[in-house]
């Protein structure tokens, strides 16, 4: 059913519920992950802002440059959002980076 995909991120200590994007969302995402002159922070801000444009509580176009989450916030709510559209984020394959043995 429509709207059943939910997940919450954390910007600047306010809790959003965002939903599972659209078609023509999902469009939107496709070009902007596909186009390499944006860079990897306004790549996550963007996707954020096109999330919460259906978010709950609502946030007006205009209030989403006085948020003021983290970096991690940020790289953490466009993980979480890519993830709810069934897209993985950019990053180390399994088995390589820090965490690795």
């Amino acid at each position: 059913m429509p709207g059943d995909r939910t997940a919450q991120i954390d910007l600047g200590g306010k809790i959003f519920t965002i939903h599972a994007f659209n078609i023509g969302e999902l469009r939107r995402i496709s070009k902007l992950i596909m186009d390499d002159k944006v860079d990897g922070v306004e790549r996550g801000l963007e996707i954020i802002r096109m999330a919460l444009a259906r978010a709950e509580p609502q946030v007006p176009v205009d209030e989403f440059e006085t948020l003021e989450p983290t970096f991690d916030q940020v790289t953490t709510a466009s993980d979480i959002i890519l993830g709810l559209a069934g897209l993985k984020a950019a990053g180390n394959p399994p088995g390589e980076g820090a965490g690795a043995p």
